[in-house]
């Protein structure tokens, strides 16, 4: 992970960075809070298109299907 970050800036420039997507677990749900919140400001601040699942910056748990327009009720 660390060369990939090291990478000429016209190549990072092209990525696309994520933590989550709809066919995987929740990162909330996957990570401990402190990895998951260093993941999340390493991806936020990193070169390249960034990606943010719907109910990612809630801390939602639940998987949301890419197919239903809402996901279910979360504390």
């Amino acid at each position: 992970m660390r060369e990939h970050l090291l990478a000429g800036l016209d190549y990072q420039n092209k990525l696309a960075r994520f933590l989550e997507n709809h066919d995987e677990p929740r990162a909330a749900a996957t990570f401990p809070p402190e990895t998951g919140e260093a993941a999340a400001v390493i991806t936020f601040l990193a070169p390249g298109l960034r990606f943010f699942h719907q109910g990612q910056f809630e801390g939602r748990l639940k998987r949301i299907s890419p197919h239903i327009i809402r996901g279910p009720d979360e504390r």
